[in-house]
Formats: structure tokens, sequence, C-alpha cells
């Protein structure tokens, strides 16, 4: 049982995991694993690139995070009832200030797929797969959900921590519409 009185959350072993093959196609990698499932992550809402649930940006200087409680919130409510439902999400990642190569705010630097949520010594975690690595499978890959942000403290790709910065909305793949609760 989750945390929250609710079962946890496993789609793990709907979906087969493979690593990005280039420098800058975790994007693209995410998508491929999450398409036997019908969806696929909506593009950049924003017209700097910016994502429907923008949840952190970085500051003008580029020397911290700046987080967005109120999309935050949403986008984890949104996390959730798509796990509930079956659908993985498409996550972006800080790990370094100024390190950003895909959007205007240099604040989301990779991608990765939430697919599960789980409770772990009485905190609520979210299990990911990391395509930036051939070992992005692993047990030990979870975000902490925190008051204000969804943090993992344990080194990942290159050595560093991941903020999550967006929170990408699914679309069906068959409808071609945006799955909403």
């Amino acid at each position: 049982m989750g945390c929250d009185g609710k079962p946890e959350i496993d789609l793990r072993s709907k979906m087969t995991f493979s690593p990005q093959r280039g420098a800058t196609d975790c994007n693209i990698r995410c998508r491929i694993i999450m398409e036997p499932l019908s969806v696929h992550a909506e593009n950049p809402t924003g017209a700097d690139n910016t994502s429907y649930y923008q949840t952190a940006i970085e500051n003008s200087s580029h020397t911290q995070l700046v987080l967005n409680q109120t999309n935050f919130e949403n986008g984890v409510k949104y996390i959730d009832k798509s796990l509930e439902a079956g659908h993985p999400v498409l996550v972006g990642v800080n790990h370094a200030l100024n390190f950003g190569y895909n959007e205007q705010t240099n604040t989301t630097d990779h991608y990765v797929i939430i697919v599960g949520k789980l409770c772990e010594n009485g905190e609520v975690k979210y299990r990911f797969w990391d395509v930036g690595t051939r070992k992005g499978a692993s047990e030990d890959y979870k975000f902490t959900l925190m008051k204000d942000k969804l943090f993992t403290d344990r080194t990942r790709k290159s050595g560093h921590d991941y903020t999550v910065t967006q929170i990408r909305r699914n679309i069906n793949n068959s409808t071609g519409r945006l799955i909403t609760f």
C-alpha cells in the first residue's frame, strides 16, 4: 500500500527500456518507450519552450532554480492520475545550472519517464527510467516527493542530482487528443 492509502503503481512490465543512442535524443527515446501504451508526451506549450506544468525555471543569472508551487502541485496531481490510468509520464529535469541545450530558459537538461509510484520509509517516491544510461531501469532510480519539488539526491547521469522542471501531459495516440483528468 502506498503512503496515501492507495496501491503502489508499477508500469515497468508494460514497456521495454532502451537507452538513448545519441547525446541529445533523450526526449525521442522516451517517446519510443511510451509508444506501446498508446500515449506520447505533448510538445512545449509556451512561447519560450516551457511546458504546461513548468515546475521550475532558472533565474535570469542562472544561479538557482525558481520553483512554481501551483504548477508543481497541479503537475503532481497529473502524474498521479496518469499513473492510475496506466500511463507513464515524460518529465524534464535539471541537473546543472545554465546547462540546458534545448530551450531558451536553460532549465531542462534531460528527459526521463516516470513509470511508477511507491511508498518507501514513509516517503512518496516516483520510480523513473533514465534513458541517458544503459542502466537506466535501475531499481534505485526514484524521485522523492517534497513539499515544493520532485528531487533525487542520488547521483544519476554524469553524477548529477535531478530536479523535475517540466511535467508533460500525455496525448492519446489513437485520438490525437490531450489526456486530461
